[in-house]
């Protein structure tokens, strides 16, 4: 064996150390919370922004709030219990479908807002990209949770159900992280881990 490949054996060896320490980041807790903000997202919609597509600002302005509280919420969480550092590992896996999704939203308000309608079935596809790169980290079952995001944004892409009604959003957010919290609770309940 020679130096190169024992280094590599080195960073194998402290990678899977790490991993399951940044397993642990991820509670049920805060995708509890996410959930019902995805219900508070579209209760806040459909009070003042009956009309999406007159109003597609206010409309991304709501749901991105929604989802910039869920992710400030989640990393404080992590931050305040297990430090900066395994706030930043638990959240890199989402940081490319987030910054995706701050680009294709842009896109498609400023160059193509006939297309408006498909934001919710992209978001949630983009969301099941992050949670399958999360998945490492994460009891087998969170790909059932990836999986159903997946499914809910493409049936949303092909059928065109509900096109900005608040249901898109709301329905697959509060189930799909309520689905989260369940697998994470039961990782608990085999970890014998606080939420």
């Amino acid at each position: 064996m020679d130096v190169r490949e024992a280094l590599e054996s080195i960073a194998l060896i402290r990678r899977r150390i790490r991993e399951p320490e940044i397993g642990q980041v991820y509670r049920a807790l805060p995708a509890t919370i996410c959930s019902l903000l995805a219900l508070l997202g579209g209760l806040l919609q459909a009070l003042f922004v009956p009309d999406p597509l007159e109003n597609l600002v206010a409309y991304v302005s709501i749901w991105s709030a929604m989802a910039f509280i869920g992710l400030s919420f989640t990393a404080g969480s992590v931050t305040s219990r297990d430090g900066l550092k395994s706030a930043l590992a638990a959240l890199t896996p989402f940081a490319p479908c987030l910054i995706a999704g701050v680009g294709l939203t842009y896109a498609m308000l400023r160059y193509h807002p006939q297309s408006a309608t498909m934001l919710p079935g992209l978001w949630q596809i983009l969301f099941a990209l992050g949670v399958y790169q999360a998945c490492r980290f994460l009891p087998r079952d969170a790909l059932g949770v990836a999986g159903f995001y997946l499914f809910s944004g493409l049936t949303l892409l092909t059928t065109g159900i509900g096109d900005l009604s608040p249901w898109t959003m709301v329905l697959p957010f509060a189930f799909g992280q309520l689905l989260a919290a369940i697998v994470l609770a039961e990782r608990r309940g085999h970890h014998h881990e606080s939420i």
